[in-house]
């Protein structure tokens, strides 16, 4: 796994339909494709869980109290 990638319950700061949502990652895997490996993680919002290319997460710097 790439160590850039966020770890599972890490929260974050996701991409996600071209909004910055907060969540937190509740999965992370690599996967193969066209252009080499991956990674993807899941992040679990108030709106959902949602699938990203981990390239659209940052670590949330200012978690809620």
């Amino acid at each position: 796994m790439s160590a850039d990638a966020p770890s599972i319950a890490d929260p974050v700061v996701a991409t996600i339909a071209g909004r910055e949502v907060e969540g937190v990652v509740v999965d992370r895997r690599e996967e193969a494709g066209i252009h080499g490996l991956t990674t993807e993680v899941d992040v679990a919002t108030d709106g959902g869980r949602w699938t990203v290319d981990a390239s659209d997460v940052e670590p949330r710097t200012h978690p809620d109290d």
